[in-house]
């Protein structure tokens, strides 16, 4: 078995608010490396658009980003895994 420390971060999600988002995930991951040197960290599941029943499927694929992409590139402040 391996050991390995794992983190939750639940924080609010603005509706639709993408980069906001990312930025809020961005900064609770770091905290939670820092703070617990945790391995994984689970984040909430409608992290980029939060839980918007109702917007149509078009507008939603509008906002996300593709992988890799601009959202998902790695910051310089990143260290390598």
């Amino acid at each position: 078995m391996i050991k390995f420390i794992a983190a939750c971060a639940q924080f609010a999600v603005t509706p639709l608010a993408v980069r906001e988002n990312v930025q809020k995930a961005v900064h609770w991951i770091e905290r939670a490396v820092r703070e617990t040197d945790a391995q994984l960290i689970v984040l909430p599941e409608t992290l980029t658009t939060g839980f918007t029943p109702g917007v149509p499927v078009e507008d939603l694929w509008n906002l996300v980003d593709s992988l890799p992409g601009d959202m998902t590139a790695r910051s310089p402040r990143w260290r390598a895994a």
